[in-house]
């Protein structure tokens, strides 16, 4: 009976010692996600930023730039439009590809336009991570070279 008694005190020792420990894991685990959650503001389930910019460098010239970071390594894109505004509309003036396989991918060049012209580049962001993948799309904001 003494055994009986004493095996089950050990195992009621042995089970509480366990769940502390994985009540602390889960702990840990929740405020690691909860500091990620609070820092990083994410664009979806794995594109953790994308961002697109021109700006106008002089003499006609236009800086372009984007770039895209994800949680994760995978295959990532970004395809780039430059347009500039004709009477109005938007025409596709030329056009880049950048791939990585990162979590990081950027592209920046310079293009030889027209000053008085107004430039945007729209960029497509495609991120294949795990198996899973996703698309972003943004229209930059409007620059005029000079």
């Amino acid at each position: 009976m003494k055994k009986m008694i004493f095996a089950a005190m050990i195992a009621c020792l042995l089970m509480s010692f366990s769940a502390v420990s994985v009540m602390a894991s889960d702990s840990t685990n929740e405020t690691a996600q909860s500091e990620l959650n609070n820092n990083v503001a994410r664009a979806s389930k794995y594109i953790v930023m994308y961002d697109a910019y021109v700006s106008a460098k002089g003499n006609g010239k236009v800086y372009v730039y984007a770039d895209m970071f994800t949680m994760y390594s995978g295959s990532l894109n970004l395809s780039i439009v430059l347009q500039v505004k004709n009477n109005n509309s938007w025409q596709q003036v030329t056009s880049w590809n950048q791939s990585a396989n990162s979590d990081l991918v950027y592209f920046s060049s310079t293009y030889s336009g027209t000053a008085g012209k107004e430039y945007r580049i729209v960029v497509n962001y495609s991120a294949t991570v795990n198996g899973y993948n996703e698309t972003r799309q943004m229209t930059s904001s409007t620059v005029t070279a000079y």
